[in-house]
């Protein structure tokens, strides 16, 4: 399937979103696997501001097949 990404259903792939701080790219960050991408953006989000992040905003997501 050149061109074509594969599909996986949500037993079978996780969203690993990327959370960082832009005040500080270096410092606080969070991330999460989650089976719902919008569970798992909210939850990267949290982690970020958790380790004390002040400004975390998703920067990088990841879709990987799971096994």
């Amino acid at each position: 399937m050149q061109g074509r990404l594969p599909h996986y259903s949500d037993h079978e792939a996780r969203l690993r979103p990327l959370a960082v701080d832009m005040t500080n790219p270096c410092g606080a960050h969070g991330y999460a696997v989650k089976p719902k991408i919008s569970s798992s953006l909210n939850a990267a989000t949290r982690k970020c501001y958790e380790f004390g992040g002040k400004e975390c905003v998703i920067r990088a997501r990841a879709c990987d097949a799971k096994g």
